[in-house]
């Protein structure tokens, strides 16, 4: 009987020998873990390991760069077929995984590695810090609640010099002291998505991010929304200084953090943009920033001075709540030369018509605005805020793309006749979003876009 395995696994051998390379790392995991686990060495010497992995069209799960959880899957249903335990098949599928990314470049890796077996995570710094990965989303694995599993993540991006796009969104990493120190040692990463990870609730994280950011010289992309950095006073304030001597981040999502709750937030941002010029990408979307007049006074205050922003996200913020935040942020604007790209969706402008009005002098007067967005802000309910609108576009010489999609336009054919007329002055609108705003399909004015003007609209 053992010489009759024994002559199985030669001839296993010789046939995985054989194939091209990509089937080397299964020969290597086979190799390895015989030797360490008799009861595999028992299951590999038997014949139907021998149909499987002869007909088994590895090239399908192995053949290019992306790995994700299904192709693990793939893997732990070949192995769980053959009498291996869910466990036992996962560590071979990870294992053969990992042989091939120690032997490739350039590697893109997307893995699920949510697990709650310590056993299994072990992997986990070997794939980081042995392999050309260059892209790693562990995102949504709550990697918080598992000390054993941060301490290996943290350990393998220490070792790791190839990362460039790192993706930790959802991992509840505010629950523990996460070494944000790895990011003065690491110099590799150029996008970090840290979104939804509980870090503001915690100051010390946000005391040892911040240390991090003023040392780290590859971060060009940082996530930081959904972070609660409202829930203690000195979060922005720690992170203001980590951005004034930060001269390498050109993109900073700061979206949902409720930083309109207290005015000090917006204070200690200003002061970081009034010295920082090297962020070309801010979005400020969805804080409350409209809740009080003297947080866009701050806002207004940094963008008159600043001039390396060229695209600002304000949208969802109720900006239009108050009139004296339009006239801030109108001001601002006329004076500010870099900003090319700004959203200002969702923000209520159409509820008083003082806004419109100092919106119009902005249109007028700003000539760096290339991409404006004025979607669902209710502009349509008021003909006359259609009316200081269109004058605005009629003298502007800027603005190449308008999304005024969701604002009743049609609620007024008179609306439609300002912004044909608007349109027929305007010699740079070049595309207008026209969506869901109730446009008769039989409206004269419609025809007048569609055949006449020449721009590109969707409606």
């Amino acid at each position: 009987m053992e010489i009759s395995k024994e002559k199985n696994f030669k001839k296993l051998n010789r046939i995985l020998t054989k194939e091209i390379f990509l089937l080397l790392p299964i020969r290597m995991v086979i190799m390895n873990l015989m030797v360490i686990n008799k009861k595999f060495y028992k299951l590999i010497t038997e014949e139907k390991w021998f149909k499987i992995l002869k007909n088994q069209n590895f090239d399908e799960i192995l053949c290019d760069s992306k790995f994700n959880v299904s192709k693990i899957k793939q893997m732990q249903n070949i192995f769980t077929g053959i009498g291996e335990s869910e466990t036992t098949s996962f560590e071979i599928s990870l294992y053969i995984i990992l042989k091939k990314l120690i032997n490739e470049n350039k590697l893109i890796i997307n893995f699920d590695l949510y697990s709650d077996d310590v056993e299994k995570t072990k992997y986990i710094e070997d794939i980081i810090s042995l392999t050309n990965i260059q892209e790693l989303d562990i995102s949504k694995n709550y990697l918080g609640d598992y000390q054993n599993m941060i301490i290996f993540l943290q350990n393998g991006l220490k070792k790791n010099n190839s990362i460039r796009n790192l993706n930790l969104d959802t991992n509840k990493l505010g629950n523990i002291e996460f070494d944000f120190d790895l990011f003065q040692i690491n110099t590799s990463i150029q996008q970090l998505n840290l979104s939804n990870n509980l870090i503001g609730m915690k100051f010390l994280n946000i005391i040892n991010l911040s240390e991090a950011l003023k040392i780290n010289i590859s971060i060009q992309e940082l996530d930081l929304s959904k972070n609660y950095l409202n829930e203690n006073e000195v979060n922005m304030m720690y992170l203001s200084e980590a951005l004034q001597n930060n001269n390498f981040i050109k993109q900073l999502n700061l979206s949902n953090n409720s930083l309109g709750d207290n005015h000090c937030h917006m204070m200690y941002l200003s002061e970081a943009f009034l010295i920082n010029n090297t962020i070309q990408q801010l979005n400020l979307s969805n804080n409350y920033l409209g809740k009080h007049v003297i947080n866009l006074t701050y806002l207004s205050e940094l963008l008159k001075v600043n001039n390396s922003i060229k695209h600002l996200d304000l949208s969802d913020n109720n900006l239009g709540e108050h009139a004296n935040n339009i006239i801030n942020l109108s001001e601002a604007l006329q004076i500010n030369s870099s900003i090319q790209h700004l959203n200002l969706g969702n923000n209520k402008l159409g509820i008083n018509k003082f806004n419109m009005v100092y919106f119009m002098k902005l249109l007028q007067n700003s000539a760096s605005i290339e991409t404006l967005n004025l979607r669902n802000n209710y502009i349509g309910d008021d003909e006359i805020n259609m009316f200081n609108l269109a004058k605005g576009l009629e003298s502007n010489t800027s603005i190449r793309i308008l999304d005024l999609s969701k604002n009743d336009v049609g609620k007024d054919e008179k609306n439609m006749k300002y912004i044909c007329d608007a349109i027929s002055k305007n010699t740079c609108l070049q595309k207008l979003n026209l969506r869901d705003n109730y446009l008769k399909k039989d409206c004269c004015l419609l025809d007048h876009l569609k055949n006449e003007l020449h721009i590109n609209f969707d409606i």
